[in-house]
């Protein structure tokens, strides 16, 4: 399962919000990092892009005097709504929201030029408050978001993966100079002696074999 990066601070930070940051203290580098970070974090997480039948639970904080919520949504094809579409969006299955005035703003329609269905969720929300559920399987938690999914069963999941877990680049996938065989997540579970990347100790992203998002 991948996890996003630690954040400054107690509170999440969306792609979105550190390029308005970086705007307001006239940081036009850092306006523009920030958003192709965001998009770069997305493309290649080991997971992306997502698919048909994906849960996405979005976790929304409390502001204003208004309690927190979460908000549910599926991974749809764009063309059950309108057969001229032909690409994915997501669909509000359930919200915990006061009303229903306040949840489903990142229902349909696709995302402008194709991009994946949450695109906009991911870098106006930001990762940390998305959870992405595969098959039953969580392959992306935030730090800040919920899963509404029952405890993890660790130890289960420990024996289903006969122990074995995949290690992958912080950004996902493989390292560029890596040479030990590749599981499908892109991930090595059995290192090389010799491989230029791993004989180095480098910082990897682990999940277990049984939670691979490529299976």
């Amino acid at each position: 399962m991948d996890e996003t990066q630690a954040t400054t601070g107690t509170e999440p930070t969306s792609p979105l919000e550190q390029a308005h940051q970086a705007k307001r203290a006239r940081d036009l580098t850092g306006e523009l990092t920030a958003l192709t970070r965001g998009h770069e974090q997305l493309e290649t997480a080991s997971w992306a892009p997502t698919r048909i039948g994906d849960r996405v639970v979005l976790t929304v904080g409390a502001s204003g005097g208004r309690p927190g919520h979460t908000e549910t949504y599926e991974v749809v094809s764009s063309s059950d709504r309108d057969p001229i579409w032909e690409e994915t969006e997501l669909r509000l299955v359930s919200h915990t929201a006061a009303t229903d005035a306040d949840a489903g703003w990142y229902a349909g329609p696709p995302e402008f030029g194709g991009g994946d269905a949450i695109e906009t969720a991911w870098m106006e929300a930001g990762p940390d408050r998305l959870a992405i559920i595969r098959g039953g399987v969580v392959v992306h938690q935030g730090r800040h978001a919920e899963t509404g999914l029952p405890p993890r069963d660790v130890d289960a999941i420990a024996a289903a993966s006969k122990y074995v877990k995949h290690g992958l680049s912080p950004m996902g996938g493989s390292f560029l100079a890596c040479i030990c065989p590749k599981e499908p997540c892109g991930g090595v579970s059995q290192e090389r002696k010799g491989c230029p990347e791993h004989d180095r100790e480098p910082c990897q992203r682990w999940h277990w074999a049984a939670e691979c998002p490529a299976r």
